[in-house]
């Protein structure tokens, strides 16, 4: 008579290995959260410009505003008003702090998820 041999592993083994792995992928998640939570992650983002309504800079508000400095350097360079690069400086300072807080608003939701 043959006697079958132990398929698999007993329970103290296999709830160490078990322990091991749980303690692995913690350390991995924690690891990652630590890094999303750097400058530099935020900064490797791409600037999103959804389309949904719940988007802090709707795309077609940059569009406008990408359009307003393009119209606001033809008519700097044909005009001898200094004022007006006072005017598309602030107006360039503005699409840059719109599209920080598009981008910082993206960070936020995406780490509350």
């Amino acid at each position: 008579m043959n006697k079958a041999e132990p398929v698999g592993l007993c329970t103290s083994i296999a709830l160490q290995q078990l322990g091991n792995a749980i303690e692995d992928e913690l350390k991995f998640h924690e690891e990652r959260l630590r890094s999303c939570r750097s400058i530099a992650s935020y900064l490797k983002q791409r600037p999103s410009f959804d389309l949904s309504t719940d988007s802090v800079l709707h795309w077609t508000s940059a569009v406008v505003m990408i359009v307003a400095v393009l119209f606001m350097i033809i008519t700097a360079a044909a005009s001898d008003d200094r004022s007006l690069i006072l005017e598309l400086t602030v107006l360039i300072f503005l699409i840059i702090v719109n599209v920080s807080v598009a981008r910082w608003d993206k960070h936020l939701r995406k780490r509350r998820l």
